[in-house]
């Protein structure tokens, strides 16, 4: 089975156009983005507009994973969605690092507090079969009610994500939000004096 959806998989990747010029593959021209580049003070209303949207939506995860009417099922799925909220709040900050570098420290500082999230999203987005590692096991993650962890060897447990860590996401959010408003404020300032 996993062979004729390895096939399919690779079938549908040829059938993409795509331009390799130095190496390099041309990025998917997604036909519901825009064909012209947004000017910066709309950019800047879209990336406050996401950060804020993901941040609520990691903070409701968040707290349904700590109700106590909750479900051992439904806890691992709001445990999922967490963390796909997390990282599109995290992907926000990654694409305001082009424009405005000043993100990448608050970027950083999240990274350092929540070293394994690329990871762990990677592994909830692209297990389609089970892999088996001698040290961490089947799928190398266990999911609990509001945390997920890496149980290893003798007992050692590495929390990956854990709901109760709030304070970290406040601060990486609140940090986007003031570069972003501080942003703001000197592109208004530019404008003003280009007018006069």
């Amino acid at each position: 089975m996993f062979g004729k959806l390895r096939g399919r998989a690779a079938q549908a990747k040829r059938s993409v156009p795509s331009l390799n010029i130095m190496g390099k593959q041309q990025r998917y021209k997604n036909p519901l983005e825009a064909s012209t580049a947004l000017p910066p003070d709309v950019k800047r209303q879209y990336w406050r507009s996401l950060a804020d949207f993901w941040f609520s939506a990691a903070s409701l995860e968040a707290k349904r994973c700590s109700d106590d009417s909750s479900t051992g099922e439904s806890r691992m799925i709001d445990l999922n969605f967490f963390v796909v909220a997390c990282q599109r709040l995290r992907n926000v900050a990654v694409a305001m690092k082009r424009e405005l570098p000043e993100s990448a420290e608050a970027l950083a500082a999240f990274d350092q507090r929540w070293p394994q999230l690329a990871n762990l999203r990677h592994i909830q987005e692209h297990i389609s079969y089970p892999e088996r590692d001698p040290e961490r096991g089947l799928f190398g993650v266990t999911y609990f009610g509001e945390f997920i962890a890496n149980l290893k060897p003798e007992g050692k447990v590495e929390y990956l994500i854990d709901t109760r860590w709030n304070e970290a996401l406040a601060q990486f959010h609140g940090a986007l939000i003031r570069m972003l408003e501080e942003s703001k404020g000197g592109a208004e300032q530019t404008l003003a004096a280009d007018r006069n």
